[in-house]
């Protein structure tokens, strides 16, 4: 018989084996055993992160519809409204003051609107424009026009990047991407007003962040007025129907441009 020395090894020799046994089989019914051939369950949140979209994904390039716009071959992606400006200049926030006859009054600037054209609630921040009318739409049009007028002081001097920046928003009526050689560019100097003028018709690309759209048979008409308290942009897109309403209109608006204090 053994001796109760030799009892008490035993016993614990037996109840080191149960534990071990006992963690190699927890270990391979939660799928962590060497040999269960399966990955541990991610985290609730490692599953929450990777199911969230990336926060630079670029925007749904939609139509106005419900459809995608089929871009041929090669052509750039949308481009950001704002590329060239985020981070190197802010829009000068606040409203712009609407005087009788319908003068704007802006930092330095003030043009006279036409009647017909309704001005609507501007938000504050840092991309805010300083005033946006809205223009009503031709017959048969679902929607008018939309009219912004934002001022970028800080960027005086960089006509070309602006310039650029929209040629890149608006495609060609057969989808093919403007070039820069194709667009012609109007520039006209009046006293300490210089006006480069913009008109380009096709699919325009409208809103901003994830609302950007690609709509099709619509035209766009974007102006840099620079003066001593420039540069204002003024930029005014809708349906071909409407804009061809108001183009002349807008054209005007932008010749009223003067100096102010």
């Amino acid at each position: 018989m053994p001796d109760l020395r030799t009892w008490t090894r035993l016993s614990l020799i037996a109840l080191l084996c149960v534990g071990v046994w006992g963690c190699d089989d927890s270990a391979s019914h939660s799928g962590k055993g060497e040999d269960s051939g399966s990955k541990a369950a991610p985290a609730p949140s490692q599953v929450a992160a990777e199911e969230q979209p990336a926060k630079n994904a670029p925007p749904a390039m939609m139509t106005s519809g419900e459809s995608r716009p089929e871009m041929p071959a090669g052509h750039p992606p949308i481009a950001d409204p704002h590329a060239g400006l985020t981070g190197v200049a802010k829009a000068v926030s606040g409203p712009a003051e609407i005087g009788p006859d319908n003068v704007v009054k802006l930092s330095g600037l003030r043009m006279k609107a036409p009647q017909g054209w309704a001005s609507q609630p501007v938000q504050s921040g840092p991309m805010a424009p300083r005033i946006v009318f809205s223009l009503p739409p031709a017959e048969g049009d679902p929607v008018g026009c939309e009219l912004r007028i934002s001022h970028y002081p800080q960027m005086k001097g960089k006509d070309e990047l602006n310039i650029r920046r929209w040629i890149a928003q608006v495609s060609k009526p057969d989808g093919s991407p403007y070039k820069r050689d194709e667009v012609d560019v109007k520039v006209n100097q009046k006293g300490s007003v210089q006006l480069t003028i913009v008109d380009l018709s096709g699919a325009v690309q409208e809103g901003m962040g994830r609302e950007v759209m690609m709509k099709r048979d619509h035209r766009m008409i974007a102006a840099i007025v620079d003066h001593p308290k420039g540069p204002h942009f003024v930029k005014v897109s809708g349906p071909a129907e409407s804009m061809a309403k108001w183009a002349d209109a807008v054209k005007q608006f932008l010749e009223t441009a003067e100096v102010a204090d």
